[in-house]
C-alpha cells in the first residue's frame, strides 16, 4: 500500500489490537466446534491446503481461527452455544488463486449461512467449501532504463477511494514481476510504490497521480490480466534538521513531504540521521508541504513544525530545506526584567521574559542578591532591603511546562551603598571657672572629649557696658576688652592646662581690683566644634609668705 496510507493503516491496527487486548472479556470454557473440508469446486477437486477458515460471531466478532490440513480438513474448536459465520480465505503467502467465500457459498457477511450450535459441547460437522478459481492481475515493474525494480508494492483496490475496497498486495521478486491471485471479476485501480529509498516516483496505473485518474483494470475469474509499468525518476528534497535552542543536529526526525495539490497524491518521507540530515526520494513534479515530527521517549521532544511549498523537479535536488526545532520543555527567549527604584524601601518588579516550550507554562521567581538567593523573597515583586545597599538585586524565573523546566536570570539592579557617616564632632569641657594668674600668665584647664582630638583658641575678655549722653538721648554699649589670647591642642579624650599671656591691659585691670579678682568671660572656639562660652573667675595666685 502507498507509504503515507501504510503508516496510517499500520498505527489503526495496531490501536486495534490495543482495543482488543483491553476490551475483550475473559469468556468461560467453551467445548463446542466447527468442522469441515475445503476443496477445489472445479473438477478433479482436490483438496486445498492453507485455506484460512474464521468464525465470527453474528455482531461480527471475531471468535476462531483455523487452517485447512493437506487432506482439506478443519476444526475450530472452544466455541459456546450461539449463532456463527464461516468464511473461507486462501492464506496470504500460499498464493493460492481461489476466491473468498462464506458458508454456504456466499460472498459476503450478511449473506452468509448461520451455524448454529445448540449447546454446550455440540461439534456441528460438514460445513464445508468449494473454492472457485480466481482471476489474476500480474506483470512486471521496471525502471526508466528498463531495469527491474525489486521490492515495489503492488495494491489493488476496487471502492471509491484508496481508503475503501482494498483487493490484494504483493511485492515484485528480483525480476521485477510480480501476481496477485484470487480476484474476483471486478474492475481494480492498481497502485505502484517503488521500495522505500529509491528515487522512483510512485503512480497508479496507467502512470497517474491519484487514485481518480488511474486507469481502471477489468479482471475475470479464471483469466490472466497483465498490467506492466515503468516507475519514473523522481524528485528529491534535502535538508538538515538542528535544535533551535543547542543549534546541535537533531536524529531521528520524521520528515514527511505531502503534495500541496491535495490528499490522495503521492507522499514521501524520511528519517534524519546522525548529523541531522534527511532526504525524501521518489517525489512527482510539484509543491509539498513538509511535516518535522519527532518524540522518542528517553529523548528531547520537539514541537511539530511544517515548511510549506517546497517545489520539487523530477531528475534535480531541491537542497537547504534546513529546519530549527523547538524543544517542547521551556527555553528562555528573551530574559525577563527586573525593573523599579533601587532604594530602601522601594518596590522592584521582575517580568516572566518570553518563552518557547508547549502550554501551559507557570513561572516561579526568586530574587537575588549579587547572585545568591535572598530567603524568602520568592513574589514577582520585591521590597528594597536595607541589606541589599551597596548590592545589585536581580530575579530569576523558572518556566515550568509538562515537558520539564527552564530558569533565566535578569538585569541586576544597583542599590547605592549608604552614606558615609559624618566625621566626629570635637568637644570640650571647662572642668572648672577659676583661672589663676601667675605673674602674666593664666592657666586655663581644658578637657578634650573622646570623640575626635580637639584644636582651637582661648581668649579672656571683659564686658563693660558704656552709656553717654548725645544731645537729649542716652546711648549705651557694650565695650568688649581683650585680656589675652593662646591656642590649644589636646588628643581626644585628654585633658590640659594651658597658658594665656595677660597683655598690659589685662595685667593693669587685674592688678586694680580689690583682692585681684575680676569677673570675666572665658571664651573658647573648637575647630570643627562649638564654641564653648563661659563666665570664669580670674584671680591672681595666693602669695605664700615666709
Amino acid at each position: 500500500m502507498g507509504r503515507a496510507r501504510g503508516l496510517l493503516w499500520a498505527l489503526a491496527a495496531l490501536l486495534g489490537c490495543v482495543g482488543l487486548l483491553t476490551l475483550a472479556p475473559i469468556a468461560a470454557a467453551a467445548t463446542g466446534s466447527i468442522s469441515g473440508t475445503v476443496i477445489e469446486a472445479a473438477a478433479p477437486k482436490h483438496a486445498i491446503s492453507d485455506i484460512d477458515v474464521d468464525v465470527y460471531e453474528a455482531g461480527g466478532e471475531f471468535v476462531g481461527l483455523a487452517v485447512t490440513s493437506v487432506t482439506g480438513a478443519y476444526t475450530v474448536g472452544d466455541l459456546g452455544p450461539g449463532s456463527y459465520r464461516v468464511k473461507f480465505t486462501p492464506a496470504f503467502e500460499s498464493m493460492l488463486n481461489f476466491l473468498p467465500q462464506y458458508w454456504n457459498d456466499e460472498s459476503s457477511f450478511a449473506d452468509a449461512t448461520p451455524v448454529v450450535i445448540a449447546g454446550e459441547g455440540e461439534a456441528k460437522t460438514g460445513i464445508d467449501a468449494e473454492l472457485l478459481e480466481g482471476g489474476t492481475i500480474a506483470g512486471k515493474v521496471t525502471n526508466a532504463d528498463a531495469q527491474p525494480v525489486e521490492g515495489a508494492e503492488v495494491d489493488l483496490f476496487t471502492g471509491a477511494n484508496e481508503l475503501e475496497g482494498f483487493a490484494g498486495e504483493v511485492r515484485t521478486d528480483a525480476n521485477g514481476e510480480y501476481s496477485v491471485v484470487g480476484l474476483a471479476t471486478e474492475t481494480y485501480r492498481v497502485e505502484i510504490t517503488p521500495p522505500f529509498g529509491a528515487n522512483l516516483v510512485p503512480q497508479f496505473y496507467a502512470n497517474e497521480p491519484s487514485f481518480a485518474e488511474a486507469t481502471p483494470v477489468a479482471v475475470e475469474v479464471k483469466k490472466r490480466t497483465e498490467v506492466n509499468v515503468t516507475l519514473q525518476v523522481g524528485g528529491q528534497i534535502s535538508g538538515r534538521v538542528t535544535n533551535a535552542v543547542t543549534h546541535n543536529p537533531v536524529a531521528g526526525v520524521f520528515v514527511f513531504a505531502s503534495n500541496a495539490a491535495g490528499f490522495g497524491l503521492f507522499t514521501g518521507f524520511a528519517v534524519t540521521n546522525g548529523k541531522g540530515e534527511y532526504t525524501i526520494p521518489g517525489l512527482a513534479n510539484g509543491s509539498y508541504n513538509l511535516e518535522f515530527s519527532s518524540e522518542i521517549e528517553g529523548s528531547t521532544e520537539y514541537i511539530s513544525q511544517s515548511d510549506n511549498g517546497v517545489s520539487v523537479t523530477q531528475g534535480s535536488t531541491t537542497s537547504g530545506v534546513n529546519i530549527a526545532l523547538v524543544p517542547q520543555a521551556p527555553n528562555n527567549t528573551s530574559s525577563p526584567v527586573a525593573s523599579g527604584t533601587p532604594a530602601v524601601g522601594q518596590t522592584l518588579s521582575c517580568s516572566n521574559g518570553s518563552w518557547s516550550g508547549i502550554s501551559t507554562i507557570s513561572y516561579a521567581y526568586k530574587w537575588l542578591r549579587d547572585g545568591s538567593a535572598i530567603e524568602g523573597a520568592t513574589g514577582s515583586s520585591y521590597v528594597v532591603q536595607s541589606a541589599d545597599q551597596g548590592h545589585g538585586v536581580a530575579c530569576e524565573v523558572t518556566a515550568t511546562n509538562s515537558k520539564g523546566h527552564s530558569s533565566a536570570t535578569s538585569n541586576a539592579l544597583s542599590v547605592p551603598a549608604p552614606p558615609p557617616p559624618p566625621p566626629p564632632v570635637p568637644a570640650i569641657a571647662l572642668p572648672t571657672t577659676k583661672v589663676i594668674v601667675t605673674g602674666n600668665s593664666a592657666r586655663v584647664p581644658i578637657t578634650c572629649s573622646t570623640a575626635a582630638p580637639c584644636s582651637g583658641t582661648i581668649e579672656l575678655i571683659r564686658q563693660t557696658v558704656v552709656k553717654h549722653r548725645n544731645r537729649h538721648r542716652t546711648v549705651t554699649r557694650i565695650v568688649t576688652t581683650v585680656f589675652g589670647q593662646a591656642s590649644f591642642a589636646l588628643a581626644a579624650g585628654h585633658s590640659g592646662l594651658f597658658v594665656v599671656h595677660l597683655n598690659r591691659v589685662g595685667k593693669h585691670k587685674l592688678d586694680a581690683t580689690k583682692h585681684h579678682r575680676l569677673s570675666i568671660l572665658l571664651v573658647v572656639s573648637v575647630h570643627g566644634g562649638k564654641t564653648v562660652k563661659t563666665t570664669a573667675l580670674l584671680m591672681q595666685a595666693a602669695v605664700k609668705r615666709k
